[in-house]
């Protein structure tokens, strides 16, 4: 009789395509399992999400972050810190004709409007960093940390017109108003113009509905 058994602790369905797949820490300081296919479909799996539990239905949809459908074949992937300025691992995915740098990001909430005077409209995702990301159309126009306070996650965020800015609060009870101008033209990375605060107030209750 053998001292030890097996236990089987997560089960997805992938397709007969799949053929290449990486291990890294992309979320939450924990390995995620990237599994691509020679059909061009991209899976990033979660283990650490399941619960122990027997519905394999459940399982899959509580493990898989994310399943899409890329417009190429995948024939091999990678998970490392490939951009230094960024502190996250990204997944270089290769197909045949070109080499993909993605990263994977936790979005909270958005909020839509015509940014910057714009003609057309435009997103603001904001991720449980509380980090905004512009983006219009197909093309992300940047990514600012706006990271002010010390909130446990992000709250609510609304576009306000008539000053042109972001307003966000957040569980630490900060109501913050971001230019958007201020945003646009603020750095990234350890240098150049910062983001500042237009205003800001504090309430007792942290907050889940913004409206103008």
């Amino acid at each position: 009789m053998s001292l030890f058994h097996v236990h089987d602790w997560l089960t997805v369905q992938l397709d007969d395509n799949a053929i290449v797949c990486a291990i890294g820490k992309l979320i939450e300081d924990r390995d995620q399992i990237i599994v691509g296919s020679i059909a061009g479909r991209l899976w990033v799996i979660d283990p650490g999400r399941v619960s122990d539990t027997k519905q394999q239905q459940q399982q899959q949809q509580l493990s898989c972050l994310l399943e899409e459908q890329l417009p190429y074949a995948v024939i091999d992937i990678a998970v490392a810190n490939f951009i230094t300025s960024l502190e996250q691992n990204l997944i270089a995915i290769l197909s045949p004709q070109k080499l993909v740098i993605s990263r994977l990001v936790s979005a909270y909430n958005m909020c839509i409007g015509s940014f910057g005077r714009a003609s057309g409209t435009q997103i603001c995702v904001q991720n449980l960093k509380c980090s905004f990301l512009v983006v219009e159309g197909e093309h992300q126009l940047f990514h600012r940390s706006v990271t002010t306070t010390d909130a446990l996650h992000p709250g609510p965020i609304v576009y306000a017109q008539h000053s042109d800015s972001i307003v966000a609060a957040s569980s630490s009870c900060v109501l913050a108003s971001y230019k958007y101008s201020t945003l646009a033209t603020a750095s990234s990375g350890s240098y150049g113009k910062k983001i500042s605060v237009c205003s800001f107030s504090n309430f007792y209750w942290a907050a889940f509905l913004i409206c103008t």
